[in-house]
């Protein structure tokens, strides 16, 4: 009976303690934190001139899609403690693509961001991390990985921060720069990739490497505009 009862007593506990947990209100709504929006939220029908560092060719790319989107998400009852109740909330996804427009059109860059986080139901803050998850027209389409921009909590092997960034002959002002790779030691793969994406708050991309088994191509940015 002392073990019974013992037994009792702690589901009890474990069961207080849960429902604690699952009584704490949850966002209404999760967003994207706003500093990650100056720089990723670009106006559609931006045009950036891109010059190729090795050839010396010129692309030009337009910003074909810049779609902030907010999602409903009824609450769920739950079955039990091992299967929760959440609330009802509202999540942001944002996707940009850049389209190359000379030449064969192309994807530029991609990427798909969505603010959804299990972690954020009970936390003290809605405002959630901005990571594209995408691709490039240099790396295989095989590849999708989270690269080319995180913030504000960076999720990348490298994050460089520069007041001042220049690029020929312009200077851009609060550049972020982000460096991920698929490939530790050595590229083998058609799909291994190193790349370095810098993005200057309000502008755009203004430079990127990106480095495959084919070679290395760089492309920094000579002007653009709406």
């Amino acid at each position: 009976m002392k073990i019974l009862s013992v037994l009792t007593a702690l589901f009890f506990i474990a069961s207080t303690s849960c429902q604690k947990i699952l009584d704490k209100p949850g966002p209404n709504q999760i967003s994207f934190a706003g500093e990650a929006m100056d720089y990723a939220q670009l106006p559609l029908n931006r045009y950036f001139i891109y010059k190729d560092s090795a050839t010396g060719d010129f692309d030009s790319v337009g910003v074909t899609q810049s779609d902030l989107s907010n999602i409903d998400n009824p609450a769920y009852p739950g079955t039990g403690l091992l299967d929760p109740p959440t609330p009802a909330y509202n999540h942001q996804k944002f996707k940009l693509t850049l389209t190359k427009l000379n030449g064969s059109p192309a994807i530029w860059f991609q990427g798909v961001a969505d603010a959804y986080n299990s972690n954020l139901y009970y936390a003290s803050t809605s405002l959630s991390i901005l990571t594209f998850y995408g691709n490039d027209n240099i790396i295989s389409p095989n590849e999708v990985n989270g690269y080319g921009f995180s913030y504000p909590t960076p999720s990348f092997d490298t994050v460089l921060n520069f007041p001042n960034f220049k690029v020929g002959n312009n200077i851009y002002n609060n550049v972020l720069g982000f460096i991920s790779a698929s490939a530790q030691d050595g590229f083998t793969q058609p799909w291994d990739f190193n790349s370095t994406y810098y993005w200057a708050k309000g502008v755009g991309i203004v430079q990127r490497t990106v480095r495959t088994i084919y070679g290395t191509t760089t492309s920094f940015l000579e002007r653009y505009g709406n």
